[in-house]
């Protein structure tokens, strides 16, 4: 089939409130996959695909308009993209597609980058 395994199940079933657990103003939270789909790795990544482009992300390749941070609002687009395509490009059948649920107000600087 192809280099990717499933990662392992977590306890938490499908739709679980895990809000109540966090606290602060405004909440989000960036899921790996939809909950009908599974989350993979590649062995040669030594972790998740997701995380491998969050990763690339924070690091600056999200910064889309230049400005030298990386927004949240910046990085969701790119894992939308990027995660999904190197997913497929692995096995036509597979699919992960990376979940935004939140609100926040404004956007929420993760990462200076450059010089």
């Amino acid at each position: 089939m192809s280099n990717i395994k499933t990662i392992s199940k977590l306890p938490l079933k499908a739709g679980t409130n895990v809000y109540g657990q966090l606290s602060g103003l405004g909440r989000v939270v960036i899921a790996a996959s939809q909950a009908n789909e599974a989350s993979f790795e590649m062995p040669k990544l030594e972790h998740g695909i997701f995380t491998h482009h969050l990763l690339k992300a924070l690091r600056g390749e999200a910064d889309s308009n230049g400005d030298s941070t990386v927004t949240l609002f910046e990085i969701f687009p790119y894992l939308s993209v990027n995660v999904p395509k190197s997913v497929s490009a692995q096995s036509a059948e597979l699919t992960q597609n990376p979940v935004f649920i939140g609100t926040i107000v404004g956007d929420i600087v993760l990462a200076k980058v450059g010089n």
